[in-house]
C-alpha cells in the first residue's frame, strides 16, 4: 500500500523518482497495489499519466460529492458504496491525464480523478485520491499540526479557530452516535 506524502509527483527530486520507479516495478512484476493520495499520483505517473498542481487550490477536510463513474459503480472496490459520498481529503495536486489503461472510477467538482484502477500484467491495482485510512481523531491531529499553514491558506480565520474545530472533531470521534 502506498499512502500520502508531502512530495509532488511532478517534482524533479531523487526521492520522487525512486518512489515512482518502485511503483513502476510493482506493475512490471504483476504485484497488485493499493494507494491513497500520493499512491494514486505516483501510479498515474509510473504508467504514463500526468499529475499537476490543482488550479482550484488545496482540497482539505471533507471532500464533498465524490461521484462514482459507471465503471466505479460496477467496480469491486466500491461494492455496496453509494454513488455519491464524502471522504477525508488533503492534497494540492491532481491527476490531469489518466495513464493508458487507467480507468476512472470516481471524481468530484474539485478533483476529477478521485479513484482509478489500473490493470497490468494480469493484476488489478486500485487507487484513490482521498484518505480512507484517516479517522476523525487522526485527521484532527493533522489539521492541528498544520495550524499556521491552514490559517495562512484561508481555511480558518484565526489560529484559535483551528483548535476549536479540532476539539469538535475529537468529540465526534469519541461519540460517533452524535447527530449534530
Amino acid at each position: 500500500a502506498f499512502t500520502g506524502s508531502s512530495y509532488s509527483a511532478y517534482d524533479d527530486n531523487v526521492d520522487v523518482h525512486r518512489q515512482v520507479e518502485l511503483m513502476a516495478r510493482t506493475f512490471e512484476t504483476g504485484v497488485s497495489s493499493f494507494g491513497s493520495c500520493w499512491g494514486l499520483q505516483i501510479a498515474a505517473v509510473a504508467c504514463g499519466g500526468k499529475v499537476e498542481l490543482n488550479p482550484k487550490g488545496r482540497e482539505v477536510g471533507v471532500g464533498r460529492k465524490v461521484l462514482l463513474s459507471s465503471e466505479g459503480r460496477d467496480h469491486p472496490m466500491f461494492s455496496g458504496k453509494k454513488s455519491a459520498f464524502e471522504v477525508f481529503e488533503s492534497h494540492s495536486d491532481e491527476v490531469t491525464e489518466l495513464p493508458e489503461g487507467g480507468v476512472l472510477l470516481a471524481g468530484n467538482d474539485h478533483t476529477s480523478v478521485q479513484a482509478m484502477a489500473v490493470d497490468r500484467n494480469g493484476t488489478s491495482s486500485w487507487f484513490v485520491q482521498y484518505h480512507p485510512e484517516y479517522d476523525l481523531k487522526y485527521f484532527s491531529s493533522l489539521i492541528r499540526i498544520r495550524t499556521e499553514r491552514m490559517t495562512k491558506m484561508g481555511f480558518f480565520k484565526r489560529e484559535e479557530d483551528v483548535g476549536v474545530y479540532c476539539d469538535e472533531l475529537n468529540e465526534l470521534h469519541d461519540d460517533p452516535t452524535r447527530k449534530d
